[in-house]
């Protein structure tokens, strides 16, 4: 039911042609979310915050999300 309703959200923006997108750590939490976006609009920008501080294990997980789930991230 959550899906849907972001799903509807996200297209009545669209039809108000407002400009989308989110944010993520690309940490666990972040997972459903993202897998939501892949499901009802792969244009959406996420954006990814370099703090310069992130584990090379972090930056290799954005990467296996973001082409797993074709994401247009961006950096």
């Amino acid at each position: 039911m959550l899906f849907d309703e972001i799903k509807a959200r996200i297209h009545e923006y669209r039809a108000q042609e407002k400009t989308l997108f989110t944010t993520s750590s690309f940490q666990s939490h972040s997972i459903v979310l993202l897998h939501m976006l892949s499901r009802i609009d792969k244009t959406i920008p996420v954006y990814f915050i370099n703090t310069g501080y992130h584990f090379p294990e972090t930056v290799r997980f954005r990467d296996q999300v973001s082409n797993l789930f074709g994401l247009n991230t961006l950096v």
